[in-house]
């Protein structure tokens, strides 16, 4: 992999980070509870995009080991998906 392409996945994972605790201050300044659910769901997602940009940064630099493997990015993103759908599963139940 080239340079660029490095800095984009050390990018992608500090933006994780970054967003991981925007979502804390979110859960912690929530007002209404039926929200929590959901901003739960979007911060698993991060966490798991954050996992799969690590995931991407040590297979690269070949000291991955396990955690760089293929199977883990692709779980990971999996894991992605799945708590994606599941806040647009949580949402739709808190507007119900």
């Amino acid at each position: 992999m080239n340079g660029f392409g490095l800095v984009l996945e050390i990018f992608a994972a500090l933006l994780s980070v970054f967003s991981l605790v925007l979502v804390y201050v979110a859960i912690r300044d929530c007002k209404e509870s039926a929200f929590v659910p959901i901003y739960y769901f979007i911060g698993f997602s991060v966490a798991s995009a954050g996992m799969t940009a690590t995931s991407h940064v040590l297979g690269d630099l070949s000291t991955g080991g396990i955690i760089g493997s293929e199977i883990v990015q692709d779980l990971m993103m999996a894991y992605t998906s799945l708590f994606l759908f599941g806040a647009l599963w949580q949402s739709y139940e808190a507007s119900i």
